[in-house]
């Protein structure tokens, strides 16, 4: 994507646990979400975004996984929150998703996650004030989740699984890094899944708070954006995989095609992220009349591309550089008589 004004542009949806369960349940609905001709969908965005009351939900992964099976012109990205989720678990299920439907799955990380249970107050303990460390905030923990994340994503390349049957070598072990994460969270990997169809999931960050804006840019490559903080987005800040990949969240009210003429005057808006009541019917409202009232207004285009990273205009990563020492040995050569 250039940096100058694109109109117009893609769309997405933010469907809530309580969407998710209808989908599960529909099959006219799964098929209105997949020729929408939208960018993709975010499952559970509602624990991750909003202040709406949270109603019927679902572990976002594991509806994905299943919706992607049934609708295979869909794409996804997963609501998720390291206040629930450790980022290896993390990493591990989305990366496996992602092998699963070809490359059509990612990532949207959030500071916390609304259906967490409520945290159990210890009790106080006699400590030195003195040396005690301060609680690291919403923003530190998934700043730091968010790397582990994606130096876990590159532990494997694929490109070491050779499956060389004359000498028995099924991959060149010495090739996968052992991921030794400090910080917050302390992890040693490498993961159990080797780099997927898109070289990684596509890794986005959604900010509810003006102080978490500031704290992107080393490591999404893309965010969704609540349209109340698109103001305090400096123009000219860039991302790490794509220089300009901004969606901005808007309502699905009577004003939506004002927010989005609104969002599109500002030069890094790459896309804009629909995010409809949480009913079922506020879904059918948007996919059946929203959506293409857009389209027909000239400022919305149908997306393009098969795997996620191509409908977000991202580009494929590199190859894997070693991250880490070898987590094995080379293998050795079977020993013929």
């Amino acid at each position: 994507m250039s940096a100058s004004v694109r109109e117009p542009v893609p769309l997405a949806v933010a469907l809530s646990g309580e969407q998710l369960v209808a989908l599960l349940a529909s099959q006219d609905l799964r098929q209105a979400l997949s020729s929408a001709g939208l960018a993709f969908a975010v499952a559970a965005y509602d624990r991750i975004a909003g202040d709406a009351s949270l109603g019927p939900t679902l572990e976002p992964s594991l509806a994905v996984t299943s919706l992607a099976e049934q609708e295979p012109a869909t794409t996804w990205l997963i609501a998720a929150s390291c206040q629930i989720d450790h980022p290896y678990n993390l990493a591990r299920r989305v990366a496996s998703a992602d092998h699963l439907t070809g490359g059509r799955i990612g990532l949207l990380l959030g500071s916390s996650d609304r259906a967490a249970p409520p945290v159990r107050r210890l009790p106080r303990r006699t400590v030195d004030t003195q040396a005690a460390s301060p609680s690291p905030s919403a923003a530190d923990v998934t700043l730091d989740a968010a790397r582990a994340i994606r130096a876990l994503w590159r532990s494997w390349p694929d490109e070491s699984i050779v499956a060389d049957r004359a000498t028995g070598i099924y991959a060149r072990a010495e090739r996968i890094h052992r991921v030794a994460h400090r910080g917050i969270f302390d992890i040693d990997g490498p993961l159990t899944v080797p780099t997927t169809p898109q070289g990684t999931p596509p890794l986005g960050w959604c900010p509810q708070r003006a102080d978490e804006v500031d704290r992107l840019a080393a490591v999404a490559e893309f965010i969704v954006l609540p349209a109340r903080l698109l103001a305090i987005w400096p123009q000219g800040t860039g991302l790490a995989g794509a220089g300009d990949s901004i969606w901005v969240e808007v309502s699905t009210a009577e004003e939506v095609e004002g927010t989005v003429r609104a969002a599109l005057s500002r030069a890094l808006v790459g896309g804009v992220l629909l995010v409809p009541a949480p009913d079922a019917s506020s879904l059918v409202r948007t996919l059946s009349c929203v959506v293409p009232g857009l389209v027909s207004a000239g400022l919305a285009v149908p997306a393009q591309g098969r795997t996620l990273r191509e409908r977000l205009s991202l580009p494929v990563p590199g190859p894997v550089p070693a991250n880490g020492p070898p987590a094995f040995p080379a293998p050795e050569p079977l020993r013929t008589a």
